[in-house]
Order: C-alpha cells, then structure tokens, then sequence
C-alpha cells in the first residue's frame, strides 16, 4: 500500500501537466472554430461577424460564392437558379473595401456591407440583361438601375447576377410551371441542351427532372410531366433567387410578388421571406403585372438559433429603406398612411413616379447588345 501511494505521489504532476495541455489543446480548437467561417448555410450576421474580426474581405466571399456557382449552378446538378453572372462582382467588392479603407464605410454604417445578393432578372439592372425570363427581351440591358437595385447597392449589397424566373412572372398562361422560361431555355439550348426539356430551374433539396413518363388529365387540360420539368417544385414566379439562396450560391436573393411569388418559393426552398405591405417599396424598374399587388422584396436563410428565426430576413428590407424610421406609425385614420410619409417610403417623388417608371419600363425593353447565358 505504501508502495501505491509513494507512486501515485510521483505520477500526480505529471497527471497534472498532462490534463493542462489537453485542456489547452481544446482551448486551441475552439480558438480555430471560432476562426473558421463556413459558407454553407451562413447567415448576414455570419458574414457581418467574419468581416468584423477580419476573418474575411468581401472579395474573397464573392470569390467563394462564384467556386459554389460553378460547381452547382453551372455543372454537378446544374440547379440553374442564375439567369446570368455578374462579371463585375468582384470588381464591385474590390471597390467597397476601397470606400472602407480610404472613406470609413463599413459594416457599421452599411446595413447590408458586402453581402452578395442576387436580383429577379425582372428587376432592372444597368449594364446587365433584364429578360423577364423572355426571349422576346433577351437582348434587353437596361441603362438604369432600378430603384431597389440601387438601394441595394448603397447599403453595401453585392449583386452576384440575375435569377431565373417563371417566364414574366407567370401571368401570361395558366399552366406554366414554377420556373420554366423560354430565355432560359434559348440559353440552355445553345449549351447544347435538349430543346424539348431544357428551360427549368431545380430545387436543390430533389434536382432531377420528373422521372414519371405519363400524361396528367384532371379534366381541364392535359400536363406532361416528361418535358424536363423538376421533381420537386421550386415555387415561383421568383424561382431562382429561392434555389440560389437554399443552395448557398447566394447570401441573399431578392424577388417580386403579385400573388404568391415571394412566399412560395421561400417554402418551397425552407426559406424566410417577408412580403412588405403593398406601397411600402419602390416598384420603379421592375417589369410591371398590376400596381394594386405588385411589391418586392428579399428571402434569406433562417438562423440557426430557435430566439430569432427572422433578423436576416427584416435586415433587407433596411438595406431596401423600406419603412423608414422616421414616421413609421404616422396614418391618417380615415385613409391609412399619409401623403407624406407614403412618398417617403416609396423613395421617389409621386408626381415624378408616373414618368420615372415609363421611364423604365422602355429601359427593361430596349435591346441593346448580347443574347444567351453569360
């Protein structure tokens, strides 16, 4: 027994240094875990917390989310959740960290600082095609931004490109499936797809085109369900920005609604969108349906957290200036929000607006240079 404890009595400080350096050896780990970002499944505040301890510059993340546009979007299950690629992304990036060096822009003062986006290619985008998922404008640049896009932009965003849609936001037929379009078609075509079964984008959580050879007949019409069109529904008309976001191939995506367009592919897609109350978002530059339902807005991520499921998604209306601080509660009890305030929120003057959105609408129709995927 003696024998036991003079040993034991030995061994203790070196028991002792041995759990020191395990310990320390965690410590370590968890140092490299919290210094490490993950772009699968990352959040705003994600991004906003690695440019904050200097993990990250906006242009790697640019970089990174083109590697994924690559591998997914591109080739591998090809999702196509991208109408067409901002070739100036990263150029862009360059440029915000330039402000933030030399102008003091940052995060802090930029709701949406470096965060890449992707816009419905019915919204308005200068220098960029905007088609509406339409041959018929696939040769539409526009020459201004619209009112959002530029909004989005000065908050700090990054637009990555355009998303794939269902053909003008699907009001011109009633049986188009979600995300099916004919510009996206003519593209996928001259990469030498199938014409018969090409034009769709894919739900990542089920990417492959319906495997059933039959015919529907629910007595109204007739549907095939072997022309190439998804398994899994991806929800629409905003088809691209939900798969692009759900894929990680895109941080935030922002779309239109009319009747659904923002909320279905959000749930489709096990996203989080909000729809603003119509009026409260400038609609100026995006291919009109109608003025008494269209609005727009963004879908994000939902955060891991079961506290708050919904801060990214109320943090792009912001970056949007949507509702502004001032004058939020401001109505006239008799007929809603006020004057006033209503042209506050929907950013240009109302006697300016009529022709502003004429404006550019022949912006949106105007064919410039260019045709096919890019």
């Amino acid at each position: 027994m003696n024998r036991l404890s003079c040993y034991m009595t030995r061994m203790l400080p070196v028991i002792s240094l041995a759990l020191a350096a395990i310990a320390h050896g965690d410590n370590r780990f968890e140092a490299r875990e919290q210094q490490r970002f993950e772009l699968v499944e990352t959040t705003i505040a994600d991004i906003q917390q690695a440019y904050r301890s200097g993990l990250l510059t906006p242009e790697q993340l640019v970089k990174m989310y083109q590697a994924r546009i690559a591998a997914f979007d591109r080739a591998g299950p090809h999702l196509n959740g991208y109408m067409y690629l901002n070739p100036h992304a990263a150029d862009a990036a360059r440029e915000l960290m330039r402000k933030s060096d030399n102008d003091g822009v940052s995060h802090e003062s930029l709701p949406l600082y470096g965060v890449p986006v992707i816009l419905k290619d019915n919204i308005a985008t200068a220098g960029m095609p905007t088609t509406a998922g339409s041959i018929a404008l696939g040769e539409s640049i526009p020459s201004k931004d619209a009112f959002i896009a530029k909004k989005l932009q000065g908050a700090g965003a990054i637009i990555l490109g355009k998303g794939t849609l269902t053909e003008f936001a699907n009001f011109f037929a009633l049986a188009n499936p979600s995300g099916y379009s004919s510009q996206l078609r003519f593209e996928l075509f001259e990469e030498g797809g199938d014409i018969a079964r090409v034009g769709y984008g894919f739900n990542p959580f089920d990417p492959r085109p319906d495997p059933r050879p039959d015919v529907i007949n629910d007595g109204i019409r007739l549907t095939r369900r072997d022309d190439g069109r998804p398994a899994l529904d991806t929800g629409g008309s905003s088809s691209g920005p939900g798969i692009a976001v759900s894929a990680n191939l895109a941080a935030v995506g922002v779309g239109t609604e009319t009747s659904g367009s923002i909320l279905s592919p959000s749930s489709a897609n096990l996203l989080v969108g909000i729809k603003p109350t119509v009026g409260l978002v400038s609609r100026t530059g995006i291919v009109p349906i109608t003025a008494d339902q269209d609005t727009a807005s963004g879908r994000v991520r939902p955060r891991r957290s079961r506290d708050d499921r919904v801060p990214d998604a109320r943090q792009v209306p912001q970056g949007l200036h949507a509702v502004p601080q001032e004058g939020r509660a401001e109505r006239r009890p008799d007929r809603g929000t006020s004057p006033a305030v209503l042209d506050q929120r929907l950013g240009p003057e109302r006697g300016q607006r009529r022709d502003s959105e004429g404006d550019e609408r022949r912006d949106c129709g105007a064919a410039r240079s260019g045709r096919g995927r890019r």
